[in-house]
C-alpha cells in the first residue's frame, strides 16, 4: 500500500482529533485522541482504496512526502494542540468556579443542591452544623480551583487571562509550524495569510 501522509490536528467544533489524508478525497476520520484518529483514518484509507479500485477510479500518487514534517515534530504539534485544548477547559472551568464564588445567591443555590444530594441521615442538625458544612464545602470549591490554576501553570499557561492562553497555544502551534513547513519545501518565502 502506498505510504500517504496524514494529517491530525484538534477540533473544536467537532469536539476531538481530526485525521484526514490529503491525497485521497474526502478521506478522514475522527477520534477523541490523536491515536484513536489515526486508528480510525488508517481503516478509512484502506476501504477509500478499495472502493476506489474496484470502481476501477485512478489511485492518486503520495504527492506529500513522508519526511517533510519529521514524525517528533508532528507529535509536538498534537501534544501542543491536546495542550491547548485542556487550556481551554482548565480555564472555562476556573472562569465559572470564580464566578460562583463570587456570586453569594449562585452559591447559596449550589449548596442547597450539594444539601438536598447529601444522604438524610448525613444532613446537619443544627445551624452551627449548617455553617460548618457550608465552610467546608465552600473549602473543597475554593481547593478545586486552585489545583486547576496548579495544573493550567503546569501545562505552561498562566490565568486571569483566558483570550491570552489561546491565543498563546495557537500563536506557538502556527509560528512552529511554518517554520518547520518552510525548511522542508512545502510553503514558499512569502508569508501566510492566517485565517481569524
Amino acid at each position: 500500500m502506498k505510504d500517504y501522509h496524514i494529517n491530525i490536528f484538534y477540533s473544536e467544533e467537532d469536539g476531538g482529533y481530526i485525521a484526514d489524508v490529503p491525497d485521497l478525497n474526502a478521506c478522514s476520520a475522527f477520534g477523541n485522541t490523536p491515536e484513536e484518529a489515526l486508528a480510525e483514518v488508517t481503516i478509512a484509507k484502506v476501504a477509500w482504496l478499495e472502493v476506489a479500485q474496484l470502481a476501477g477510479k485512478p489511485i492518486p500518487e503520495p504527492r506529500y512526502r513522508a519526511d517533510m514534517l519529521d514524525f517528533p515534530l508532528r507529535l509536538f504539534l498534537i501534544e501542543e494542540s491536546r495542550r491547548a485544548h485542556v487550556a481551554k477547559e482548565l480555564t472555562e472551568l476556573i472562569e465559572i468556579r470564580e464566578s460562583e464564588l463570587a456570586d453569594n445567591d449562585r452559591m447559596t443555590k449550589l449548596f442547597d443542591k450539594y444539601l438536598s444530594e447529601t444522604p438524610a441521615l448525613e444532613r446537619p442538625k443544627s445551624p452551627r452544623q449548617v455553617r460548618d458544612l457550608y465552610d467546608e464545602w465552600e473549602d473543597r470549591l475554593k481547593q478545586e480551583l486552585a489545583e486547576w490554576k496548579d495544573d493550567l501553570q503546569a501545562i505552561g499557561f498562566t490565568y486571569p487571562d483566558p483570550k491570552a492562553v489561546l491565543e498563546q497555544a495557537r500563536g506557538k502551534l502556527l509560528r512552529l509550524f511554518k517554520v518547520e513547513a518552510k525548511k522542508s519545501g512545502l510553503l514558499p518565502d512569502a508569508p501566510l495569510v492566517e485565517r481569524g
